[in-house]
């Protein structure tokens, strides 16, 4: 796992799919490398961080190898899926999901 600049994100969530793929076409500098919570990998940085990879409450950006998480975030993952609906299949940035 590398130190860079990632964002570890909900694949099945509208909103969170919404903002990975707004990140993938509008890149920032340095850029965010995009992960699914939902991936091995996803599933290990969250793990790795504290965070229950069965029922992740946070989101977690990872900066130069120093976490991030927004408290205010919690609100709005307890309620992601019932306010903006749940994807089928995971968003994988760069696919055609």
């Amino acid at each position: 796992m590398s130190t860079d600049r990632v964002l570890i994100y909900d694949g099945h969530c509208h909103l969170c799919s919404g903002w990975a793929r707004f990140l993938h076409r509008h890149p920032v500098s340095p850029p965010f490398r995009l992960v699914a919570m939902q991936s091995e990998e996803g599933r290990a940085l969250l793990t790795a961080h504290g965070i229950d990879a069965e029922d992740p409450s946070t989101f977690l950006v990872l900066d130069a190898g120093q976490a991030w998480r927004d408290a205010l975030y919690r609100l709005l993952a307890r309620n992601r899926y019932r306010w903006f609906g749940r994807r089928e299949v995971c968003y994988l940035p760069g696919g055609e999901s």
